[in-house]
């Protein structure tokens, strides 16, 4: 896969998100039965986080990373990289490429943002996170943060875009089920805020059958 058609891809993606983004109607897709709409006049923190892509094996690839059990709001959770802005960071923008650089263990000098999705509320943590996509016009060197990170989960975007790797589970609390959607990837159950911002991602990319042609 040659730069060249990468770059080809990262300019079609720029475009569709210069357009009226889908926000909560993708959202919406993979939100736990138990989830209540945004509320957007709470005080939420800032954050961001980094969806990455890069061409590996001549397909367009991004990654998420299983964070390490500390104990936190999102001990143990498949996310992107990304997390709470410092106040060393200028907007949500630098924080992904931060956190990115900190968490993979790769250069942000070498990652081109191309945009940004929906920002999205997450209750838990009191964060309002952006995501945003940035490629990479190679295959990264990663080296995860160990500390931070337990391991790394590479994702071909022609098999996220495969609708029967969303599967749900029902959970009982409290004595009410509960029905939770999630991504199944090689196993690893991506669910919650992760699969909201994956599902905006998604819809983009489908919404456009030309660039879905080219990443196929």
């Amino acid at each position: 896969m040659h730069s060249s058609y990468v770059k080809n891809i990262a300019g079609l993606i720029r475009a569709e998100l210069t357009r009226p983004l889908p926000g909560e109607k993708s959202h919406i897709k993979m939100f736990p039965s138990t989830r209540k709409p945004q509320d957007e006049s709470a005080p939420f923190q800032q954050g961001g986080v980094l969806i990455l892509l890069y061409p590996d094996n001549g397909a367009l690839t991004t990654v998420f990373m299983k964070r390490v059990e500390d104990n936190t709001p999102h001990s143990g959770q498949i996310s992107f990289p990304g997390g709470r802005t410092e106040p060393a960071d200028s907007s949500p923008q630098d924080t992904a490429l931060r956190e990115t650089e900190e968490e993979l263990g790769i250069k942000a000098s070498g990652i081109e943002v191309i945009g940004c999705l929906t920002a999205l509320q997450i209750h838990v943590s009191n964060m309002e996170v952006t995501p945003f996509i940035g490629f990479f016009y190679e295959r990264p060197q990663f080296n995860p943060c160990s500390r931070e990170v337990d391991y790394l989960i590479e994702a071909r975007l022609t098999d996220l875009l495969d609708p029967r790797i969303i599967e749900n589970k029902s959970l009982v609390s409290r004595d009410n089920k509960l029905s939770i959607p999630f991504y199944n990837v090689w196993g690893n159950h991506i669910w919650g805020a992760t699969a909201m911002i994956l599902s905006e991602f998604l819809d983009i990319l489908t919404g456009n059958q030309d660039l879905v042609k080219l990443i196929r």
